[in-house]
């Protein structure tokens, strides 16, 4: 990523987290030509995620219910889901 002095540039940083919490991250940009570097400590505050839907299944007793339920895969990468 190139930068001229006295400018700005907006970096994406993506932060996953498995649990909820508090987080400290060290983040460094380095010039490897100078060795120069500028660090920075983060702090990234995860939270519970927004329930998007409840699926309510009922049955009579001894027969099955079903539902479709779709599921996006928002990269570019192939995921696999293995059913238990």
């Amino acid at each position: 990523m190139d930068c001229q002095g006295d400018s700005v540039k907006d970096f994406k940083l993506n932060f996953l987290a498995y649990k909820v919490g508090a987080y400290k991250v060290k983040l460094t940009f380095l010039n490897e030509t100078s060795g120069e570097f500028l660090p920075f400590i983060l702090t990234v505050n995860a939270t519970e995620g927004d329930l998007l839907e409840t699926i309510e299944l009922a049955s009579p007793i001894r027969e099955s219910v079903s539902r479709i339920v779709t599921i996006e895969n928002p990269t570019d990468a192939e995921v696999v889901i293995n059913r238990s």
